[in-house]
Protein backbone atom coordinates (compact mmCIF):
# COMPACT_ATOMS: atom_id res chain seq x y z
CA UNK A 1 0.00 0.00 0.00
CA UNK A 2 1.49 3.47 -0.83
CA UNK A 3 1.66 5.81 1.99
CA UNK A 4 -0.50 8.82 1.44
CA UNK A 5 -3.07 6.59 -1.10
CA UNK A 6 -5.91 5.22 -0.40
CA UNK A 7 -5.89 2.38 -3.09
CA UNK A 8 -7.83 -0.74 -3.28
CA UNK A 9 -7.05 -3.71 -5.10
CA UNK A 10 -8.65 -3.76 -8.39
CA UNK A 11 -10.54 -6.68 -9.16
CA UNK A 12 -11.52 -6.71 -12.48
CA UNK A 13 -14.66 -8.53 -14.33
CA UNK A 14 -13.73 -12.08 -15.49
CA UNK A 15 -15.47 -13.70 -18.48
CA UNK A 16 -18.66 -16.21 -17.57
CA UNK A 17 -21.24 -18.11 -19.01
CA UNK A 18 -23.36 -15.47 -19.89
CA UNK A 19 -20.60 -13.65 -21.90
CA UNK A 20 -19.12 -11.06 -19.59
CA UNK A 21 -16.12 -9.27 -20.65
CA UNK A 22 -12.68 -10.03 -19.49
CA UNK A 23 -10.62 -7.03 -19.60
CA UNK A 24 -7.77 -7.04 -16.84
CA UNK A 25 -5.91 -9.13 -14.07
CA UNK A 26 -6.04 -8.93 -10.85
CA UNK A 27 -2.35 -9.97 -9.75
CA UNK A 28 0.60 -9.12 -11.74
CA UNK A 29 4.28 -11.15 -11.67
CA UNK A 30 7.40 -9.27 -12.57
CA UNK A 31 10.17 -11.69 -14.18
CA UNK A 32 13.07 -13.16 -12.85
CA UNK A 33 15.92 -14.94 -14.25
CA UNK A 34 15.33 -18.19 -12.18
CA UNK A 35 11.57 -17.71 -13.87
CA UNK A 36 9.80 -17.27 -10.54
CA UNK A 37 6.82 -14.74 -9.91
CA UNK A 38 6.14 -12.64 -6.86
CA UNK A 39 2.65 -11.47 -7.59
CA UNK A 40 1.14 -7.99 -6.35
CA UNK A 41 -2.08 -6.45 -6.55
CA UNK A 42 -2.30 -4.01 -8.97
CA UNK A 43 -3.43 -0.59 -7.78
CA UNK A 44 -5.72 2.31 -9.72
CA UNK A 45 -6.13 5.97 -9.41
CA UNK A 46 -8.15 7.47 -6.41
CA UNK A 47 -10.74 8.04 -8.60
CA UNK A 48 -11.80 6.98 -12.17
CA UNK A 49 -11.06 9.18 -14.98
CA UNK A 50 -14.34 10.54 -16.97
CA UNK A 51 -12.65 10.19 -20.70
CA UNK A 52 -15.27 13.01 -21.38
CA UNK A 53 -14.10 15.38 -18.04
CA UNK A 54 -11.15 17.12 -19.38
CA UNK A 55 -11.22 19.59 -15.96
CA UNK A 56 -10.03 16.57 -14.47
CA UNK A 57 -7.52 14.81 -16.72
CA UNK A 58 -4.36 16.83 -15.42
CA UNK A 59 -4.72 15.76 -11.77
CA UNK A 60 -5.59 12.68 -12.71
CA UNK A 61 -2.88 12.03 -15.32
CA UNK A 62 -0.18 13.11 -12.36
CA UNK A 63 -1.81 10.76 -9.94
CA UNK A 64 -1.67 7.98 -12.59
CA UNK A 65 2.23 8.56 -13.30
CA UNK A 66 3.16 8.13 -9.94
CA UNK A 67 1.40 4.89 -9.88
CA UNK A 68 2.81 3.79 -13.25
CA UNK A 69 6.20 4.55 -11.69
CA UNK A 70 6.04 3.03 -8.40
CA UNK A 71 4.30 -0.27 -9.80
CA UNK A 72 6.56 -0.61 -13.41
CA UNK A 73 9.37 1.60 -14.09
CA UNK A 74 10.55 5.03 -13.73
CA UNK A 75 10.89 5.87 -17.69
CA UNK A 76 8.82 2.86 -18.66
CA UNK A 77 5.58 5.29 -20.20
CA UNK A 78 7.95 6.72 -22.66
CA UNK A 79 9.63 3.66 -23.08
CA UNK A 80 9.56 1.74 -26.55
CA UNK A 81 9.30 -2.12 -26.47
CA UNK A 82 13.04 -3.58 -26.63
CA UNK A 83 13.15 -6.06 -29.56
CA UNK A 84 13.65 -9.42 -28.87
CA UNK A 85 15.65 -12.62 -30.09
CA UNK A 86 13.68 -12.88 -33.87
CA UNK A 87 13.56 -9.27 -34.19
CA UNK A 88 17.33 -9.27 -33.85
CA UNK A 89 17.88 -12.05 -36.58
CA UNK A 90 15.60 -10.22 -39.00
CA UNK A 91 18.51 -7.20 -38.73
CA UNK A 92 21.57 -9.57 -38.88
CA UNK A 93 22.96 -10.43 -42.95
CA UNK A 94 21.37 -14.17 -43.75
CA UNK A 95 25.40 -14.63 -44.80
CA UNK A 96 26.15 -14.03 -40.73
CA UNK A 97 27.91 -18.03 -39.50
CA UNK A 98 25.44 -19.77 -37.53
CA UNK A 99 28.52 -20.76 -35.33
CA UNK A 100 30.46 -17.94 -35.04
CA UNK A 101 30.41 -17.00 -30.99
CA UNK A 102 27.64 -19.47 -30.61
CA UNK A 103 27.86 -19.13 -26.79
CA UNK A 104 27.98 -15.73 -26.58
CA UNK A 105 25.24 -15.19 -27.97
CA UNK A 106 23.48 -17.30 -26.42
CA UNK A 107 24.05 -15.42 -23.28
CA UNK A 108 23.42 -12.28 -24.82
CA UNK A 109 20.36 -13.93 -26.44
CA UNK A 110 18.90 -15.09 -22.57
CA UNK A 111 19.40 -11.61 -21.10
CA UNK A 112 17.20 -9.92 -24.03
CA UNK A 113 14.36 -12.19 -23.42
CA UNK A 114 14.95 -11.55 -19.94
CA UNK A 115 14.62 -7.91 -20.61
CA UNK A 116 11.98 -8.39 -23.15
CA UNK A 117 9.61 -10.45 -20.34
CA UNK A 118 9.99 -8.22 -17.74
CA UNK A 119 9.07 -5.22 -20.01
CA UNK A 120 5.86 -6.91 -21.59
CA UNK A 121 5.13 -7.69 -17.76
CA UNK A 122 5.04 -3.84 -17.10
CA UNK A 123 2.91 -3.22 -20.13
CA UNK A 124 0.46 -5.81 -18.85
CA UNK A 125 0.52 -4.03 -15.73
CA UNK A 126 -0.18 -0.69 -17.19
CA UNK A 127 -2.91 -2.19 -18.97
CA UNK A 128 -4.75 -3.25 -15.86
CA UNK A 129 -4.01 -0.35 -13.83
CA UNK A 130 -5.64 2.09 -16.62
CA UNK A 131 -8.73 -0.45 -16.63
CA UNK A 132 -8.86 0.04 -13.32
CA UNK A 133 -8.37 4.07 -13.18
CA UNK A 134 -11.01 4.95 -16.29
CA UNK A 135 -14.58 5.13 -16.39
CA UNK A 136 -15.77 3.81 -19.94
CA UNK A 137 -18.84 4.02 -21.59
CA UNK A 138 -20.61 0.99 -23.33
CA UNK A 139 -19.16 1.59 -26.36
CA UNK A 140 -15.43 2.87 -24.93
CA UNK A 141 -15.73 -0.29 -23.21
CA UNK A 142 -16.40 -2.20 -26.46
CA UNK A 143 -13.36 -0.79 -28.46
CA UNK A 144 -10.78 -1.53 -25.35
CA UNK A 145 -12.29 -5.04 -25.30
CA UNK A 146 -11.53 -5.70 -29.16
CA UNK A 147 -8.15 -3.36 -29.62
CA UNK A 148 -6.18 -3.82 -26.33
CA UNK A 149 -7.62 -6.41 -24.11
CA UNK A 150 -6.65 -9.61 -25.81
CA UNK A 151 -2.99 -9.01 -25.60
CA UNK A 152 -3.35 -6.49 -22.28
CA UNK A 153 -1.37 -4.24 -24.56
CA UNK A 154 -1.01 -0.98 -21.96
CA UNK A 155 1.03 1.47 -23.50
CA UNK A 156 -1.25 1.13 -26.72
CA UNK A 157 -4.32 1.62 -24.24
CA UNK A 158 -2.16 4.53 -22.74
CA UNK A 159 -1.69 6.53 -25.72
CA UNK A 160 -5.85 6.06 -27.09
CA UNK A 161 -6.78 7.60 -23.35
CA UNK A 162 -4.79 10.39 -23.78
CA UNK A 163 -6.07 11.11 -26.92
CA UNK A 164 -9.48 11.84 -25.44
CA UNK A 165 -7.45 14.97 -23.48
CA UNK A 166 -7.14 16.48 -26.50
CA UNK A 167 -8.77 19.78 -26.21
CA UNK A 168 -8.03 20.50 -30.11
CA UNK A 169 -10.64 18.30 -30.86
CA UNK A 170 -14.14 19.25 -32.56
CA UNK A 171 -15.72 17.38 -29.59
CA UNK A 172 -13.68 18.80 -26.86
CA UNK A 173 -14.30 22.37 -28.50
CA UNK A 174 -17.61 21.85 -28.42
CA UNK A 175 -17.91 20.92 -24.98
CA UNK A 176 -15.62 23.71 -23.60
CA UNK A 177 -17.89 26.22 -25.59
CA UNK A 178 -20.88 24.55 -23.68
CA UNK A 179 -19.40 25.47 -20.65
CA UNK A 180 -18.32 28.73 -21.04
CA UNK A 181 -21.98 29.94 -22.19
CA UNK A 182 -23.44 27.95 -19.20
CA UNK A 183 -21.10 30.48 -16.93
CA UNK A 184 -23.26 33.09 -15.05
CA UNK A 185 -22.95 35.40 -12.30
CA UNK A 186 -25.87 36.61 -10.42
CA UNK A 187 -26.37 39.16 -7.52
CA UNK A 188 -27.08 36.80 -5.11
CA UNK A 189 -23.83 35.10 -5.82
CA UNK A 190 -21.69 35.11 -2.84
CA UNK A 191 -18.16 36.63 -2.95
CA UNK A 192 -16.68 32.38 -3.63
CA UNK A 193 -18.79 31.73 -5.93
CA UNK A 194 -17.96 34.64 -7.90
CA UNK A 195 -14.71 33.66 -7.46
CA UNK A 196 -14.76 30.12 -8.84
CA UNK A 197 -16.92 31.15 -11.87
CA UNK A 198 -14.51 33.65 -12.79
CA UNK A 199 -11.67 30.72 -12.52
CA UNK A 200 -13.53 28.38 -14.47
CA UNK A 201 -13.46 31.93 -17.16
CA UNK A 202 -9.79 32.46 -17.25
CA UNK A 203 -9.26 28.22 -17.51
CA UNK A 204 -11.73 27.64 -20.13
CA UNK A 205 -11.77 30.83 -22.37
CA UNK A 206 -8.04 30.01 -23.50
CA UNK A 207 -8.82 26.34 -24.37
CA UNK A 208 -10.94 27.48 -27.47
CA UNK A 209 -9.03 27.81 -30.59
CA UNK A 210 -10.76 30.50 -32.03
CA UNK A 211 -9.99 32.60 -29.05
CA UNK A 212 -6.25 31.69 -29.43
CA UNK A 213 -6.41 32.76 -33.05
CA UNK A 214 -7.92 36.00 -31.93
CA UNK A 215 -5.49 36.94 -30.15
CA UNK A 216 -2.27 35.65 -32.64
CA UNK A 217 -3.97 37.83 -35.13
CA UNK A 218 -3.93 41.44 -32.79
CA UNK A 219 -0.25 40.38 -32.46
CA UNK A 220 0.24 40.63 -35.78
CA UNK A 221 -1.13 44.01 -36.01
CA UNK A 222 0.91 45.31 -33.53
Amino acid sequence: MTPGYDYVPYSPPITTASGQQDLGFRMVAPAHESGGANAKPVQSTKTQWNLMDLDKFAQWHLELQGLARRQTDRHFLVSERPPGQADERKSKPSTRQASKDAVGESVHASKESIILAQWELWNETLYDILIASVSLSPSQMDHVSKSFASTSDGQAFYRWVLSHADNRKESAQIRLKTRLRDLKLTADMSSDQVKAVLEDLGNIWPQIIEHNLVEDLSLIHI
